[in-house]
């Protein structure tokens, strides 16, 4: 579990070392303050690659959880977060990533972006209808979720509850 707290503090971090290294543009990447990290991936979870053996977090989209249980369009219910991997090992699977890697959340994940060629894959989640556009770290997202809703793609077929909303309500329910 990835808390808002350490989602800040990372990109807070990552912008403020933007800031104090401002150069000409010629000579950024001499000073970029992000790291590149290349290689084939592994699925995880649905929002979660590792990359060249680093766990790398999709920043801007929160996928189901392994284990939450969503409702398909007839009310059937099945496992999204698993169906989120499956989707999400399929879009990886024997190509070459390059993530960026804005910073590290509290629980010692890396988050970052990652594409293959010029296809975001966490955008491609969110298209597919398998991933959320997490609203509390950046509306990236937003427009694609909303297409995604409007083609009833993935999850959005049937019902499936917010991951920080289930999240939140497991918590509750362990007495944490």
């Amino acid at each position: 579990m990835v808390s808002t707290t350490g989602y800040l503090h990372a990109l807070a971090a990552g912008l403020a070392a933007a800031l104090a290294c401002a150069a000409p543009a010629a000579a950024q990447t001499q000073f970029d303050p992000y790291e590149t990290v290349t290689g084939t991936a592994e699925a995880q979870e649905g929002d979660i690659l590792i990359v060249g053996g680093r766990t790398i977090r999709l920043y801007g989209i929160d996928a189901p959880e392994m284990g939450q249980i969503c409702t398909d369009r007839r009310g059937r219910e099945y496992d999204c977060g698993a169906g989120a991997r499956n989707i999400l090992t399929m879009i990886v699977r024997d190509r070459e990533l390059d993530c960026t890697v804005y910073g590290q959340t509290i629980d010692g994940l890396q988050a970052g972006r990652c594409f293959i060629g010029t296809a975001d894959v966490g955008r491609a989640m969110v298209l597919r209808g398998w991933a959320f556009a997490y609203r509390a770290f950046t509306h990236r997202y937003q427009d694609d979720e909303a297409r995604a809703q409007d083609d009833r793609a993935g999850f959005w077929q049937g019902r499936a509850e917010r991951p920080w909303i289930w999240r939140s309500q497991q918590i509750r329910a362990s007495g944490g």
